[in-house]
Formats: C-alpha cells, structure tokens, sequence
C-alpha cells in the first residue's frame, strides 16, 4: 500500500515536471518571438530590391539607403560584361559584379549581378551596356535601363 501512494505521488510530481517544462518551452518560444518583432521593427522588407531583365524600360520607386541588385544573363568568359553606360548620381556601386555560372562547364553562360546603393534622391534612368570594355568604338551586343524615383 505504502509502495501504491509512493508510485502514485512519483507520477503526479512527473506530470507536474512535464507540465512545468511545457510551460518554460511555450514562455521561451513567446519570448524569441518578440525579439525578433522587436529587433525587425525599424526594419522595412524592401531594404534590397532586386531586378532582372524584366524589368527593363520600367520604372522604379527606390528610397535612399536602400540596396539595388540587378542580375543579367551573361558570359564573362567571352569578354562581354554588364557596365554602368552613363553615370548615375542616385546609386554608388558597391563591390565589383559577381558572375554566377549556370553550370561547371568552362565557359558556361550565368547571371551577373550588379549590386548599387541609393545614396541620392531624384529621378534618373539607370543605363547598363553589355559589352567588351576594350572596344569602345564598337554598339554594345545588349543594353538595359530603368527609371529610377527615388523619394
């Protein structure tokens, strides 16, 4: 009898534990949530908009301080990369462009990425040339632009 009330008060302390650890986890859980609400409130979801060929001859509504990412279909390999045309007061160009082959094929074709800054408000078209920077006399093989609003 001693050993049924023993056994019996053994398994409510166990249920107890169990329903003390359920109650940390939920907390815990309650808790990383609102730090994460907490550590993205100032944050908006476009700090980086990216755009790629479709958006060529589009217009786009950027604000200062954010990140522009535009990816290109290219090849590097045959001389050929995606270059600022004319200047352009509004962005700073960070980095130089990454390539990203499409295989592990020498020579295969991929996408360059162009990474700019919003540093400027304004309006102005964003004009990129592909083309062998050494032949400067010669039309680009591709171009591509958007117009940029920045507020």
């Amino acid at each position: 009898m001693i050993d049924n009330e023993l056994r019996e008060n053994r398994g409510k302390k166990e249920k107890q534990r169990i329903d003390m650890n359920k109650r940390y986890i939920a907390l815990a859980g309650i808790i990383l949530t609102l730090a994460v609400v907490l550590a993205t409130a100032g944050c908006k979801s476009t700090d980086f908009v990216i755009v790629d060929k479709n958006a060529d001859g589009t217009e786009i509504e950027l604000e200062t301080g954010q990140k522009l990412a535009i990816k290109l279909e290219g090849n590097p390999t045959t001389g050929y990369v995606w270059e600022i045309k004319n200047g352009c007061a509004l962005l700073r160009q960070l980095d130089e462009s990454a390539f990203e082959p499409e295989s592990d094929l020498i020579g295969a074709p991929g996408t360059q990425t162009l990474v700019f800054e919003v540093v400027k408000t304004g309006n102005e078209t964003l004009e990129l040339a592909y083309n062998r920077p050494w032949e400067e006399d010669t039309p680009p093989a591709k171009t591509f632009s958007i117009k940029l609003k920045v507020d």
